[in-house]
């Protein structure tokens, strides 16, 4: 089935009929089509109704859901031969379920329910998982996208040899065999790491006592696999060697792409939780469920097993079990802007910027996750309880054609399949998900996404200067940060890079891209900018840096510049919108009110700052001269929306707090600090008599 799939009610297929219900329409399939998702879907009321008149579908699926309070819909995706996914709201409860029979029992009679496997192991130390690990091995092995890695072009300087008993550290120079990689949280546990006082020690051999029990848990994994070779970063670079770490941290990407599989220790916060560790599962049992012990055992408390028949009602083995089970913490495996914040209690490892980037380059991944296993290669998706494997029937935001995984395998492995508007669209994907994660160190904001970087440089996206790609300048200027930070004390990136920025309390930047428009009428976001209003004058401007054969970049482009003053404003006052102005709170910080607006021909309009733009903390109100260029207009906007607000750069401090030594050329030089993404429909353009500047930004 097309995973664009539209999404079609099913209660208006099929004729009335005696043993027909016009409410689940028996969860018929035979309608279906290569673009339609059918839906089962009503109010609640419609489906008691229903189940009073004797609909045993309709009884069957409240029953699952229960128990529930209050008016309230279910909405139920049919996925033939897979589980029936369920969405219900009401008073209590905004859940999704999965409904199915178990793989190896009697099939449902309604169509609409498939077979599905029953995860009740109670950790992940079971050979079985292993079985199904090997299997998913073998399927992988056979897609295309899955074989067109770069053959170990590029092998790491170290690997672990795990053959046997013996645990050592070699230095290959050509590794020809497959191998492992691990994919772990640091965390605060002490880690067994090579330096140069060790490494020597580290050739000879590795205690097992040593290491934490994430790495017993792997190489154990390595093992019985069949795998002799596993690399794990903390033993596998030399940890107080920086000239080490820069040279193995740059081939990181083919690390994991060339690893015939990467393990990740997903549900970990830390070395000492492992791999094989005791299960996290929903739990779906109320305290009015009536399941017997002898039940609970064999499925789990986190299964809810549904018997359509009654006592003494059915005597042979054909009679199906149903079973229902909480499948919400899927969301977090496919639509990356769920992921981050809604899942570090559960995964923590998914909430890593470094592991961000292992898990999207890595040709096969498998996550020991909370509760079960969840697996993603270049062409899909699979978990243990076989929700993943089919997207069809997922709600559109939770498929696969949205898995920014799956987009940037297909983009990467075939340049020739995706328009250049895709890739830029695709990139802001990956910014705006690496950006939602956290890392130790704020050096590491561009090195975390050097492999990505790497691998969209081979798509003719132009250089990539501060993670933007400069083949089309306006739109990668159109970005803002979620709240304010500051500059980094060491030059990092050129101000119009989001990664000039550091966040403000060591939380992640949270970058979002702004030049897509929203289309009603066709219910989709339109990534086209209707005009651009800059000009590029020559390509990229070099200058020399206060640290010696480190350059720093400038554009140099002519635009539409005015002049306007900025008003900062800060009050002891409880938060409240100044003007329009862009008011905001730090947290874990003594309540305050910084407000900052634009001010021109006594019109205000707020924006979103880059960077904190006032000294001290006490009441105070300040102004100073800025620039304003328009960039662009997006879609359907009357006027130019998208302009870049400036400070320029004149006095020594202000190259300083930037990082750069003063410059001289022809043009002005100025600093990016903020962005307006959108002016006031009034009939008024600021720009209307504007006269294009030419300026250097760095």
């Amino acid at each position: 089935m097309n995973s664009q799939a539209r999404e079609e009610d099913v209660t208006s297929q099929g004729p009335s009929a005696i043993g027909y219900c016009s409410q689940c329409n028996n969860l018929s399939t035979t309608h279906i089509s290569d673009n339609i998702t059918p839906i089962v879907r009503g109010f609640l009321s419609e489906f008691e109704a229903s189940t009073r008149s004797g609909c045993e579908i309709c009884r069957l699926l409240l029953t699952a859901i229960s128990p529930y309070e209050g008016p309230g819909r279910l909405k139920a995706y049919i996925r033939p031969g897979a589980a029936l996914n369920i969405l219900v709201k009401c008073a209590n409860k905004n859940a999704r379920y999965d409904l199915f029979t178990p793989i190896g029992e009697p099939i449902s009679p309604w169509p609409g329910i498939g077979q599905a496997r029953v995860i009740a192991l109670e950790n992940f130390a079971d050979d079985r998982l292993v079985d199904i690990l090997q299997s998913w091995l073998k399927d992988c092995r056979a897609h295309t996208m899955c074989q067109s890695t770069n053959a170990q072009s590029i092998s790491p300087a170290r690997i672990i040899n795990v053959t046997n008993d013996q645990v050592r550290i070699e230095e290959p120079g050509s590794l020809q065999e497959p191998y492992v990689a691990l994919s772990h949280c640091w965390g605060g546990s002490i880690l067994p790491r090579a330096t140069k006082a060790t490494i020597q020690l580290l050739k000879s051999t590795i205690d097992w006592g040593s290491l934490t029990k994430t790495f017993q848990d792997a190489i154990t994994l390595t093992r019985k696999l069949g795998f002799h070779y596993i690399w794990i970063d903390s033993l596998c670079i030399i940890q107080d060697d920086e000239n080490d770490w820069r040279v193995e941290s740059l081939k990181m990407a083919d690390i994991y792409e060339n690893a015939e599989l990467v393990v990740s220790a997903t549900g970990a916060k830390d070395g000492s939780e492992g791999l094989f560790r005791e299960r996290k599962p929903v739990q779906i049992l109320a305290s009015d469920d009536t399941q017997d012990s002898s039940t609970v055992r064999e499925y789990g408390s986190n299964h809810k097993v549904i018997y359509t028949h009654g006592p003494g009602e059915c005597n042979d083995k054909d009679c199906p079990i149903y079973i229902c089970r909480d499948t919400a913490r899927h969301a977090q495996w496919d639509s990356l802007d769920m992921i981050a914040q809604s899942s570090g209690q559960f995964n923590p490892l998914l909430t890593r910027a470094w592991a961000f980037q292992e898990k999207l380059l890595a040709t096969r991944i498998v996550h020991f996750a909370d509760h079960e296993l969840v697996w993603e290669c270049k062409e899909t998706q699979r978990c243990e309880c076989m929700h993943l494997d089919r997207s069809d029937g997922r709600p559109m935001l939770e498929r696969s054609s949205d898995n920014t995984k799956l987009r940037f395998s297909k983009a990467t492995s075939s340049p020739q399949s995706s328009q250049a508007l895709e890739l830029y669209e695709l990139w802001a994907k990956v910014v705006a998900g690496y950006t939602e994660r956290f890392l130790t160190f704020e050096k590491d904001r561009l090195p975390a996404l050097h492999g990505a970087i790497q691998k969209m440089q081979k798509l003719n996206l132009g250089p990539c200067v501060g993670g933007l790609f400069l083949s089309e300048v306006p739109r990668c200027l159109l970005w803002r940060a979620a709240e304010p930070g500051t500059r980094h004390e060491v030059y990092r990136a050129p101000t119009w890079s989001w990664a000039s920025i550091m966040p403000p309390r060591k939380q992640p930047p949270r970058i979002t891209y702004l030049w897509h428009s929203y289309s009603e009428g066709l219910g989709t976001y339109d990534y086209s900018l209707e005009e651009t209003c800059i000009e590029p004058i020559g390509g990229l401007v070099m200058a020399d840096g206060p640290i010696i054969d480190e350059p720093q970049f400038g554009l140099h482009f002519r635009g539409p510049l005015i002049s306007a003053t900025l008003i900062v404003k800060i009050t002891d006052q409880p938060y409240l919108d100044i003007a329009g102005g862009y008011g905001f709170m730090l947290h874990n910080m003594p309540p305050r009110n910084y407000s900052y607006y634009i001010l021109l021909n006594d019109q205000s309009i707020s924006f979103y700052p880059d960077i904190l733009l006032h000294l001290g903390d006490k009441d105070m109100e300040s102004s100073f001269e800025i620039s304003l260029v328009a960039i662009a207009r997006r879609y359907k906007q009357k006027k130019a929306d998208q302009i870049l607000v400036l400070k320029r750069l004149e006095s020594e401090e202000d190259y300083t707090g930037i990082g750069m030594l003063p410059q001289t050329f022809g043009d002005p030089i100025f600093q990016r600090i903020g962005i307006v993404t959108k002016l006031e429909d009034d009939g008024q353009d600021w720009f209307d008599d504007a006269k294009k500047k030419a300026m250097y930004i760095f």
